[in-house]
């Protein structure tokens, strides 16, 4: 079979299948994602949201600090991208209690964030996509080997399908596999700061 499986065709067709477009090989692809390690590609997808989710809360403490921290006295009308965050801020008696209690919810705001992101990132890691995916397309890439025909072995030279298993398969998943979801952070981000764009127009 093709990889992703089904994308163009079969090894045993008369012709080589056209290549497919775009669209059905990524569809493909995320179907094939889901087959062969369904559990840590959907927390890799999941964990893949919350560094862009995570950048949003910073902007937003920072608007927090500059709008709410440097006007203390004005904290009735503490507004970051178009809401009125003051119901969030501790009241206090004075200008001076008032941007202190700003500056320690701002600095709570972003100790957690950090703590966040550096869980994120552990776990992410803790994953070991990268080595679990090479496991399995050397394995399937040794499955269609045996299953292959004398005739179709004969067509690849002694050391093709040992390369293959080698260099071959840890090239695809380190340049396809593991960056794909790099891109799909990437395609998070992309959104979180148009909408923060379009937020402050």
């Amino acid at each position: 079979q093709s990889f992703p499986d089904g994308a163009s065709g079969n090894l045993n067709d008369a012709e080589p299948a056209p290549s497919p477009g775009l669209g059905k090989l990524a569809w493909k692809f995320v179907r094939h994602t889901r087959s062969e390690i369904p559990l840590e590609a959907r927390r890799a997808l999941q964990m893949c949201i919350v560094p862009p989710i995570l950048y949003y809360l910073t902007q937003l403490n920072f608007g927090i600090l500059v709008n709410c921290g440097l006007r203390a006295k004005e904290m009735d009308t503490c507004e970051v991208f178009g809401i009125d965050w003051a119901f969030l801020l501790p009241t206090a008696p004075s200008q001076s209690d008032a941007t202190v209690a700003v500056l320690a919810v701002v600095c709570f705001i972003k100790v957690l964030v950090a703590l966040v992101e550096h869980v994120v990132e552990k776990r992410f890691r803790l994953l070991r996509l990268g080595g679990k995916a090479g496991l399995r397309l050397r394995a399937n890439i040794l499955t269609t080997t045996l299953q292959m025909s004398d005739g179709a072995t004969e067509d690849f030279d002694a050391g093709d399908i040992l390369k293959a298993m080698d260099t071959h398969a840890e090239t695809a998943v380190k340049t396809v596999w593991v960056q794909s979801f790099v891109m799909f952070k990437a395609l998070v981000g992309l959104f979180v700061k148009t909408f923060l764009t379009l937020q402050i127009l």
